[in-house]
């Protein structure tokens, strides 16, 4: 067993130098993508674990779920019965923008969710015993 990954580790690392697979001037063309900075470390570590346990099987195998972050424009406080505004012109202050998390779904296979289901479907009818061997024999 030991030989045959080493093998195929070597035979692939050999592989991937020898052929470069994809086209490296594809990269060129493509510019920078969008990055988001904005949602950290935890948010993904929470998309796996809601990833993990879908809401709905159907949609699990084209959708899965993802943290999203988007600025949201909030207006400060403003009192405006002070008279010397008034008298000076002053204007309003600029508007503040804050982040606001929100859950989306977007388009993909949720693996880890059906992966997930199927396991603990397995271990059910595992459980069970003969009273699960008509779904098992299906």
């Amino acid at each position: 067993y030991m030989t045959t990954t080493i093998i195929a580790a070597v035979l692939g690392v050999i592989l991937v130098l020898l052929i470069h697979p994809g086209n490296p001037k594809l990269k060129e063309n493509l510019g920078e993508g969008a990055e988001n900075d904005e949602v950290s470390s935890l948010d993904a570590f929470f998309d796996l674990i809601r990833n993990l346990f879908p809401e709905n099987l159907v949609q699990a195998c084209f959708q899965q779920i993802q943290t999203v972050v988007k600025k949201v424009e909030v207006q400060p406080d403003f009192d405006d019965t002070n008279s010397t505004d008034y008298l000076s012109n002053a204007t309003k202050p600029p508007p503040i923008f804050k982040d606001k998390k929100s859950l989306q779904f977007k388009s993909g296979m949720n693996v880890l969710g059906l992966i997930g289901f199927f396991i603990a479907f397995g271990v059910c009818m595992g459980k069970m015993g003969e009273k699960a061997r008509l779904m098992i024999d299906f």
